[in-house]
């Protein structure tokens, strides 16, 4: 048998010495120093997201691909595009022209209206023209934007048939991105200036609290972009393009639990675009941009079975082009077109969305269920004096989109 007795002996001669050493330390001694103060380390809390599934949740806890733009990263960035946003977001790219101001984009190789549904404020953006571009583009200054929420894959097409790729959904600016919570009133203004490209630009954000039952909100864009100059010094000729917008938002809470809500949305652009190079023919663009909703949303904790989401909406996208030259061949001019036929695309669409989420629970279980749908109309309008190509390849024309999801 081993014996552990020396073992214990010499574990109490340790504990001695060090009692003693403890002791003669003691004394010279002064005073202990005070403890450090902790450092407080902010909390980064996570992104929420409502585009996956209508319902409030971590972007992280998301059962589809999801990534959130905030404010914040766009106000780092200080793009001139959305290009500029999205060039970094999972899956995402983006389709442009540098003679125009217009964004179409990609998710996960599928592109256009009927494959990915952009949102502005929850209104659909159909525009779309056929050519040697993209087809289906939208106009929106990354100035005017709130926030965006990208969903890839085919759990988006709780937004209708026209999402089987993604929903892109932009959140213009609001009362919460110029004011903190204990905040009544205030103003935000921007201005930038450049000396190639980018010349001038204007923001100016403005809102108001009346306590928590209403507030309201406005912006007002002027931005001013000049042809560009490449390394060699060397002009590029239309690349610039002027922009004017205003912005204008209400929330309305007349009872506990009630809210409702519009947004009203002006923009114009006016650029001239030649084509994919300077042989092709010319075109003043002028380009009015619309959006308006109307929204209207209860829930409150007491009525779990009721979380009603309902809004309306109508954008529109008018493009006048004005011929001002023809191409190297002359193609135009031998159809009779003359410098100031115009061509005219316009296209409304209307719809409303409409879901409801009851949260119960059973067994221990919580529960979650949404249900809802949303309609949509779309309208386009082709009249085409300047040789019919527009007309051919974009007719006038509707469609009616109707969905249903749980």
């Amino acid at each position: 048998m081993i014996s552990r007795r020396p073992i214990l002996s010499c574990r109490s001669g340790l504990l001695i010495g060090v009692s003693l050493l403890s002791l003669g330390s003691a004394h010279a001694q002064i005073a202990a120093p005070p403890p450090a103060t902790p450092l407080v380390v902010p909390i980064a809390l996570d992104t929420i997201t409502v585009t996956s599934t209508k319902t409030e949740k971590s972007a992280i806890d998301a059962l589809s691909g999801t990534s959130v733009v905030t404010r914040e990263q766009i106000r780092r960035l200080q793009p001139s595009r959305l290009s500029d946003v999205l060039r970094d977001v999972p899956g995402v790219t983006t389709q442009e022209n540098q003679n125009d101001p217009a964004q179409a984009i990609n998710i996960r190789g599928l592109q256009d209206f009927g494959r990915v549904n952009v949102l502005v404020d929850g209104a659909r953006q159909d525009f779309q023209t056929s050519g040697h571009s993209a087809n289906g583009v939208f106009y929106l200054d990354p100035e005017l934007v709130g926030g965006i929420d990208i969903t890839r894959g085919p759990t988006s097409t709780i937004y209708g048939s026209g999402a089987i790729g993604g929903v892109v959904a932009f959140r213009t600016r609001s009362i919460d991105d110029i004011l903190r919570p204990d905040e009544t009133a205030g103003a935000v203004q921007k201005w930038g200036f450049g000396t190639n490209g980018q010349r001038s630009l204007n923001s100016t954000a403005l809102g108001a609290r009346i306590g928590t039952a209403a507030d309201i909100f406005g912006q007002f864009v002027y931005r001013n972009n000049t042809p560009y100059r490449d390394g060699l010094g060397n002009l590029v000729r239309d690349t610039g393009n002027e922009l004017t917008s205003g912005l204008a938002k209400f929330n309305l809470r007349p009872a506990d639990g009630h809210e409702f809500s519009g947004t009203a949305l002006i923009q114009n652009f006016d650029f001239a675009n030649n084509g994919s190079s300077n042989a092709g023919a010319r075109f003043a663009n002028a380009v009015q941009a619309d959006t308006y909703t109307l929204g209207y949303r209860f829930a409150r904790p007491d009525v779990p079975l009721i979380d009603l989401s309902a809004k309306g909406y109508y954008t529109t996208t008018h493009n006048t082009l004005t011929f001002l030259s023809d191409t190297a061949s002359g193609l135009y001019g031998n159809l009779g077109v003359r410098a100031g036929n115009q061509i005219n695309y316009d296209i409304d669409t209307s719809g409303f969305d409409i879901h409801n989420t009851a949260r119960f629970d059973t067994w221990g279980a919580s529960h979650a269920l949404t249900l809802g749908g949303d309609m949509v109309f779309d309208g386009v309008r082709t009249t085409d004096r300047a040789g019919g190509f527009g007309s051919a390849f974009t007719p006038s024309g509707e469609r009616n989109l109707a969905g249903a999801f749980v």
